[in-house]
């Protein structure tokens, strides 16, 4: 504003200087007194201004020469390593005053003795730009980068390098020629859905031209889940992979391509993807041998939830029944045993087989079937009735292998008990989630003893090895003493041989389930309890949790473990939570152990040890491997076996082993943007004293106002001095 206004002034002056001199008749005189103004106007705008001259004192100083070293691991491939070394050797004498660094995950400074790339990520631009930013502090006038010319930043540019004033001299080092197949991208889908298909893409290279395809493979605890052939395109090509999940959770699956006789690094062979299991919906198959009461309640129950995708079959008449009609005129289907228990069995994630015996369905076939099914890791329940377990046959078929009871040879009338009764839960079981419906122990007795009777069920012969009894009859015994059980589960897997369990290598979530309910009147538990004034949701309560158990829902299990993250960095800290429980729900106050497992099931390192509160919840910390892969944490007992597991990853920011191939364009650009030399090769660069240059620095600053002396005050009197003289001279004031 103050220049504005002064230049405002000086128009002014001018213009009224203007107008005055017009009334002079010579031209000559008008011209003397307009110069003079425009003369007296400009220098006292000087003045008043105070323009200063600027004198910088320059010196040059002899440059530093910093040699910057590619320390990222594909440095350590095609004998680049080597040709760096000796290098460093052959240039020993020259290196005695220069500054060495090593870059490419941060800048730090190297001992060319000890030349090791290992670095994880190949962040070269930035990290010389940050070095060429700060070496005016050491003096430095130019730099020597040997590299191979691999950059994983995800946006590189050149700008900030070229505004630095250094040169940046740059030596290719490609190495030997390249034999090198790798996966360098995969895909998944992050949340899988149970039972159902789902996708993995994978990129894949390879540097040889004559390779005109590869073979991608997709296994899940080292068996074989997938595979297909990706085509190559100068050298590269896709493949898409298809698994069908089946256990919920957290879980690894591993991508790899063989390793050639040749390939340089075959660690880049294999990429491991972490997939979250979910249930979309739970898929039943229901089955019951007559219409009832029990079945009725059942069915509707599993019709009102909208998270089921129930498959309902009931039995009106079989063909042993006589009928006043003929078969063509009667609104029945026939019972679909083929495509239920041969072709779609596999999608079911649970069978129910209610008070339904097999024989006169010609089903005797497809008993191993529902066995194999279960051992491979489905869900099965069977409920009781006067068409069920011995009453129904089933005592010496497959199926009795995997319930949790031993059935007695025996059928009619002599397998079945009679009575009312009120059934007990064993002592220790009381946290198991199935009876606990009311919290505490006190609580879950008095819960059961409040319900409506049972009326009748099932006997049996004794209780199956590893079975859990949650119910009991309160009078009956078996023949070695104990209580008739009324309510028991199971697991099931096969003997190892068999290998019918997905996955190599079970683990808890593998193991087929089983439920046995030796009665056909739980029902009473809802309607007639709530009749009685007592509390008709037990009836729904219960079969919601033993659907919940059957389906292996992660909330249920007796132990659980989890960690902060799914994802980590090589040999971070990672966070794990969990609780401990026997299979019983009895919590465990001992101490357990934490164990790191790799693929293969071998532990590494040795296990964290935690103590778990009153309750069995427990916390700890650990570091994560540095290998990059898939590991699994493994919750062990005392004695070793293993009670819950969990997926974690550990992986870099870049996979800085995923394409290794030598790619000079970018140490050319950085040589042109800071107007230095790119070699082709270690050989072209010359001795180290011809890259060095004189450092231009500025000593100080000194500064002067010429216009501020006494001859410049003189001369602006004069000036005005003389206009005015002139002008009184010349008739005008």
């Amino acid at each position: 504003m103050p220049l504005l206004f002064l230049a405002g002034l000086l128009v002014g002056l001018f213009v009224l200087g203007l107008s005055d001199v017009r009334a002079i008749g010579s031209r000559p005189r008008r011209r003397v007194l307009l110069a003079l103004r425009v003369a007296g106007l400009v220098l006292g705008f000087a003045v008043v201004v105070q323009p200063r001259l600027r004198t910088e004192k320059i010196e040059y100083i002899p440059g530093r020469l910093a040699l910057a070293l590619d320390g990222s691991l594909s440095m350590s491939v095609a004998r680049r390593q080597e040709a760096v070394r000796a290098f460093l050797d052959e240039r020993g004498e020259e290196l005695s005053d220069v500054t060495v660094f090593a870059v490419g995950d941060g800048v730090v400074g190297a001992d060319v003795s000890q030349y090791a790339p290992t670095a994880g990520e190949s962040h070269i631009l930035e990290d010389m730009t940050g070095l060429a930013l700060d070496a005016d502090q050491g003096h430095v006038s130019s730099m020597l980068l040997l590299s191979d010319g691999i950059d994983t930043s995800k946006d590189p540019s050149l700008d900030a390098l070229r505004g630095s004033g250094l040169r940046v001299h740059t030596a290719w080092v490609p190495g030997d020629s390249l034999d090198d197949d790798a996966i360098t991208r995969v895909r998944a889908d992050p949340v899988a859905f149970l039972r159902q298909e789902s996708l993995v893409r994978v990129w894949v290279r390879s540097s040889d031209p004559s390779i005109g395809e590869l073979q991608v493979i997709l296994d899940h605890r080292g068996e074989l889940v997938s595979k297909g052939t990706a085509v190559l395109v100068d050298g590269v090509g896709t493949v898409e992979l298809r698994f069908t999940p089946r256990a919920l959770g957290r879980t690894s699956y591993r991508v790899s391509i063989p390793v050639r006789g040749r390939d340089a690094v075959p660690e880049n062979n294999g990429q491991s993807v972490l997939v979250q299991v979910e249930r979309d919906r739970l898929r039943v198959l229901h089955v019951a041998g007559r219409p009832s009461w029990d079945q009725r309640f059942l069915r509707e129950f599993l019709k009102k939830d909208p998270t089921i995708d129930l498959i309902s079959f009931f039995i009106l008449r079989n063909n042993s029944d006589l009928t006043l009609a003929s078969p063509e005129e009667m609104a029945l289907i026939p019972f679909p045993t083929e495509e239920l228990f041969a072709d779609h069995l596999d999608s079911f994630d649970l069978v129910i087989f209610q008070n339904f015996d097999y024989g006169p369905y010609g089903m005797a076939r497809h008993l191993p079937r529902i066995r194999d099914y279960v051992l491979g890791g489905g869900s099965f329940a069977m409920l009781g009735g006067e068409l069920s377990f011995s009453a129904g046959g089933y005592a010496g078929t497959p199926l009795e292998s995997i319930l949790p009871v031993t059935l007695p040879v025996s059928a009619g009338e002599g397998s079945l008990l009679y009575g009312r009764f009120l059934p007990r839960v064993p002592e220790g079981i009381e946290g198991h989630p199935l009876v606990a419906l009311r919290g505490d122990p006190a609580a879950t007795h008095d819960l059961w003893s409040s319900l409506a009777p049972l009326d009748g069920l099932n006997r049996v012969e004794a209780v199956a090895p590893g079975a859990t009894v949650l119910l009991t009859h309160p009078t009956q015994r078996l023949q070695g003493g104990e209580p008739v059980p009324v309510l028991l589960l199971g697991k099931s897997e096969p003997p190892p041989s068999e290998g019918l369990v997905r996955g190599g290598g079970a683990s808890p979530a593998d193991k087929g389930r089983v439920l046995a309910l030796m009665t056909d009147t739980s029902w009473h538990w809802g309607m007639v309890t709530g009749g009685t004034d007592g509390d008709p949701s037990t009836y729904a309560l219960f079969w919601d949790r033993a659907l919940r158990w059957l389906a292996r829902d992660p909330s249920l299990e007796p132990s659980r473990l989890s960690t902060d993250r799914d994802r980590v960095g090589p040999g971070a800290e990672l966070v794990v939570e969990g609780i401990a429980r026997v299979p019983s729900y009895v919590p465990v106050t001992t101490p357990v152990e934490v164990v790191v497992v790799d693929p293969d099931g071998h532990p590494l390192g040795d296990p964290i040890i935690v103590r778990p509160d009153a309750r069995g919840e427990f916390r700890g910390r650990l570091r994560a491997p540095s290998p990059v892969g898939a590991y699994r944490l493994s919750l062990r007992g005392g004695d070793g076996q293993e009670w819950a597991e969990e997926w974690f990853l550990v992986e870099d920011a870049t996979d800085e082993l995923a394409d290794l191939a030598p790619r000079s364009d970018m140490l050319s650009a950085m040589s042109e943007a800071t107007g230095a030399r790119a070699f082709r090769s270690l050989d072209e660069v010359p001795s180290l004293s011809e890259l060095r240059e004189a450092r231009r620095r500025v000593g100080g600053q000194e500064y002067a106002f010429p216009l501020a002396t006494w001859p410049v005050f003189l001369l602006f009197v004069c000036l005005w001095g003389l206009e005015w003289w002139l002008r009184r001279r010349w008739g005008r004031r």
